[in-house]
């Protein structure tokens, strides 16, 4: 297999790549979306730079922009932040492909004279596991319930390390009634699975209130340290990071006991 090639997507070229979990571009309203926020994003300083090979497209992505623009609930101000990783094919995996992803972000964070580059991982889907951070030099500074792990990999030794808000009982208590939703398009998947929550609350009359999460700074300060996505059922996190709305429905009939 020939070595694959890094490029950093341009605006005018999000409709020709893969993105998340798809390797060619999809019609689905949550592909639709991902790429005009992708779009909007881009000219923040997001860089969106996928994995291609001339044998098999798409084979891996890494989404990253600088923390001062993060859609994380973390302060990185003077980091490069990394959204999302990702590579596709298992059988593609444990190459060095990661690394390419990971090195060409932290080459881009030299470059820019930053402090370091920072990660929220976790062991939950939906975040790269912290195995490939570990293997690549980050350590981890910071933990956040439920499983969330802040990480950073320091380029000036006596930066400041980033942290995260925090504050996460008081920002759901304020919603102590009903159900809440919290997201945003960075995640393909999570349109459909918030129209079938809001399907489900209709069924059952359940209260409900929808917040789409439409810039950095709103992500910022999100009852979850995921930044794009929180669920929230009177007053508590009931899900800190996208689940389907089978999932939803699932954990919602043990809690209405239906």
């Amino acid at each position: 297999m020939e070595t694959p090639k890094l490029i950093t997507l341009t605006e005018s070229e999000l409709n020709e790549y893969g993105c998340c979990g798809f390797k060619k571009p999809a019609k689905t309203e949550g592909f639709q979306k991902k790429r005009a926020w992708t779009a909007q994003q881009i000219s923040q300083g997001l860089k969106f730079r996928v994995l291609q090979s001339p044998e098999h497209g798409t084979i891996g992505f890494i989404e990253f922009i600088s923390g001062e623009f993060c859609w994380r609930a973390i302060d990185a101000c003077e980091y490069m932040v990394i959204h999302c990783i990702m590579s596709y094919a298992k059988d593609l995996q444990h190459k060095g492909y990661g690394k390419m992803l990971i090195d060409s972000c932290y080459d881009d964070a030299v470059a820019a004279g930053m402090a370091g580059v920072a990660v929220v991982t976790s062991g939950d889907s939906f975040l790269a596991d912290r195995d490939i951070f570990v293997k690549n030099g980050f350590i981890t500074i910071e933990k956040a319930p439920p499983k969330f792990e802040l990480m950073i990999k320091k380029i000036r030794k006596d930066a400041l390390n980033p942290s995260f808000k925090g504050n996460w009982d008081s920002k759901a208590e304020k919603h102590s009634h009903g159900l809440s939703i919290y997201y945003s398009n960075q995640c393909p998947m999570v349109s459909k699975w918030v129209n079938e929550m809001i399907d489900y609350a209709d069924t059952y009359k359940i209260p409900t209130s929808v917040f789409e999460i439409n810039d950095h700074i709103a992500a910022q300060e999100c009852p979850s340290p995921y930044g794009t996505f929180a669920l929230i059922y009177n007053g508590k996190l009931l899900a800190s990071r996208p689940v389907s709305g089978g999932s939803f429905a699932i954990t919602m009939n043990k809690l209405l006991k239906k």
